[in-house]
C-alpha cells in the first residue's frame, strides 16, 4: 500500500546519502510528508511514522546526575500516556532496568553480608537482613510486564533514541536543522532475545530466593532461639568473644539446628543446585550471543573478545558453583582460595553458635567447612603452571557461526604458524606466524566472509603439525 520510487534509493546512495536523509527526517520535525529524497514520493504512512518516530532524546554532555534526571522525566511521561503504547512500555522497562542495576544501597548490602560471613557474625546476619532485603521478584515481574507489552504488540514498533552530541540553539534535548546526534534503534527481535535470557536468569534467582525464604520464614522452627534473659547483660561487651560467652551462658543450645532445620537446609541446597544450573544455561547462551556479535563489535562499540572472555568466565563460575552444590564436598576456587559454598547444605552444622565460637577463638576457622583451607600453613610458592606438552584443543564452538575459538598449549617458546585450510587443501587465511611465549594461546577466527562448509585449523609448532576439523554452519 506504499508508493515507492526504487531508482531514488540508488540516486541517494553516494557518500552518506541514505543515512543523511534519515538524520534530516529528525532534523525537520519527523513529518509524515517527508519523502526521504523521493524514495517515498507521497511521504510515509502513519504506520511507518509510528515505527521511526523518535521515542527519546538524550544528551551525551549530561553527567550522571543529569542523565538520571532526564530518564526520570522520560519515565514519568511514558507512564502518563493513556493508553500506553508499546514504545512507552519499552521505555519504562529500560529505565527500570537501569534503576535496578544502579541501586547502590541494594548492592552495598551484599558487601556487608560477606563481611558478616567472613567474621562469623551469624547473629548480625540474621538480625540485620531478611530475604526481603534481596528479593527482586517484584522488580523483575514489573520489568517483564512492560517488555511483554512491547514484544507482543500488534502495532508496528521500533524504539528510537536520539543522542545529541553538541550543544546548539534549539535546546539541550531538542533536535534542530544543524544538530549533531547519533541514532540508536532497539527492535522487537532484540528485546525478545534479551527477555528470553532474562527469563532464564530470573527463574534461577527465583529458585535461590525460594530456598533462602524457606529458611528465613521458618527461622523459629529451624533454629533453637530461646534465651534466658537473666544472663543477657551486654553492658560489658567489648568483643565477639564476650558476646558469644553471654549467649552460651544464656542457652548453650542457642542457634542449634532442629531436625526440621536440618531437613530445610538440605531442601535449600537442592533449590540452589537447580538455580545455578539455570544460571549456567543463561550464561552459556550469553556466550553464544557474544560469539555471534563478535564480527560486528565496531557496530556495537564493544570489545568483542573481552565480551566473549567475560561471558565464558561467568559461565564457568556459574557451572563451578552448580557442581559444588551437585557434588558433595566439591569446592570452588575464589581469589586463589578453595571455597565449599554448599558446605552448610551438604552437612548442616549442628550449632551455628559453636561454629562461630570456634572461629572467633581460633579452634576451627573453616566456618563449618565453607573455607576448608583456612589458616593452613603452606610454605610452597605457587607459580602459574605452564602446559607440559604441545596440544591443539578441539575448536569451540563446533559447528560455529561465524566465529570459532582455536586454543592450543605451548610448553616452551616456539615458532608458531596457524592457518585455515579448506577441503581442497588450500590455505585461505593465516592467523598466526611468529615466535610465541609458552602458555595457553587463544585465537579467534571470524569466518563471516566464507561459505558454509568444512574447514581445518592447521597448526605447526617447531615443525610439529596438528589439525582440527571445524564446521561453519550459517
Amino acid at each position: 500500500g506504499k508508493v515507492i520510487k526504487p531508482l531514488a534509493i540508488f540516486q541517494n546512495m553516494p557518500d552518506d546519502g541514505l543515512w543523511e536523509l534519515y538524520e534530516d527526517f529528525y532534523c525537520y520535525g519527523e513529518s509524515e510528508t517527508y519523502t526521504f529524497g523521493e524514495i517515498f514520493p507521497l511521504g510515509v504512512t502513519q504506520d511507518m511514522l509510528a515505527m521511526i518516530r523518535s521515542d527519546a532524546v538524550l544528551n551525551s554532555n549530561d553527567d550522571e546526575d543529569g542523565f538520571d534526571v532526564r530518564i526520570a522525566e522520560l519515565k514519568a511521561g511514558w507512564l502518563a500516556m493513556d493508553p500506553m503504547g508499546p514504545d512507552d512500555h519499552l521505555g519504562v522497562a529500560l529505565v527500570l532496568i537501569y534503576e535496578l542495576l544502579n541501586d547502590e544501597e541494594y548492592f552495598d548490602q551484599f558487601e556487608q553480608v560477606f563481611d558478616y560471613l567472613d567474621e562469623g557474625r551469624i547473629d548480625s546476619l540474621t538480625y540485620c537482613f531478611g530475604w526481603d532485603s534481596f528479593d527482586l521478584h517484584d522488580d523483575i515481574a514489573e520489568i517483564r510486564y512492560h517488555l511483554d507489552e512491547y514484544i507482543n504488540s500488534e502495532a508496528p514498533t521500533n524504539f528510537v533514541v536520539l543522542v545529541k552530541e553538541e550543544e546548539d540553539l534549539p535546546g539541550h534535548y531538542e533536535i534542530g536543522e544543524n544538530s549533531e546526534f547519533s541514532i540508536v534503534h532497539i527492535t522487537v527481535p532484540q528485546v525478545a532475545v534479551a527477555t528470553g535470557l532474562m527469563s532464564i536468569a530470573s527463574d534461577g534467582l527465583t529458585l535461590m530466593g525460594e530456598g533462602l525464604t524457606a529458611i528465613h520464614e521458618n527461622m523459629q522452627d529451624i533454629f533453637v532461639l530461646d534465651l534466658d534473659p537473666t544472663f543477657l547483660n551486654f553492658s560489658e561487651v567489648e568483643s565477639d568473644s564476650d558476646l558469644i560467652l553471654i549467649l552460651e551462658s544464656s542457652n548453650p543450645d542457642f542457634l542449634s539446628l532442629t531436625s526440621y532445620g536440618v531437613e530445610k537446609f538440605y531442601e535449600a541446597g537442592d533449590w540452589l543446585e537447580q538455580a545455578f544450573e539455570k544460571l549456567g544455561i543463561f550464561f552459556d547462551q550469553m556466550t553464544d550471543l557474544a560469539y555471534a556479535v563478535y564480527p560486528y563489535e565496531e557496530d556495537f562499540d564493544i570489545n568483542g573478545e573481552e565480551f566473549i572472555d567475560n561471558m565464558e568466565e561467568t559461565s564457568d563460575v556459574a557451572w563451578d558453583i552448580y557442581n559444588d552444590f551437585a557434588n558433595p564436598d566439591s569446592t570452588v576456587v575464589i581469589d586463589g582460595e578453595r571455597v565449599n559454598l554448599s558446605a552448610w547444605f551438604d552437612n548442616p552444622p549442628e550449632s551455628f553458635l559453636m561454629m562461630w565460637k570456634n572461629y572467633v577463638f581460633g579452634i576451627d576457622s573453616t566456618l563449618g567447612g565453607i573455607f576448608p583451607d583456612r589458616f593452613v600453613s603452606i610454605d610452597v610458592t605457587h607459580l602459574p603452571s605452564l602446559p607440559k606438552e604441545f596440544y591443539l584443543h578441539p575448536v569451540y564452538p563446533n559447528p560455529f557461526n561465524p566465529v570459532a575459538k582455536i586454543v592450543f598449549d605451548l610448553p616452551k617458546v616456539a615458532d608458531v604458524k596457524l592457518s585455515i585450510v579448506n577441503l581442497n587443501g588450500e590455505k585461505i587465511e593465516e592467523l598466526v606466524n611468529q615466535k610465541m611465549k609458552p602458555g595457553k594461546v587463544k585465537v579467534l577466527w571470524d569466518a563471516s566472509k566464507y561459505p558454509s562448509g568444512i574447514y581445518f585449523g592447521y597448526l605447526e609448532v617447531d615443525g610439529k603439525i596438528s589439525v582440527r576439523k571445524m564446521t561453519l554452519l550459517k
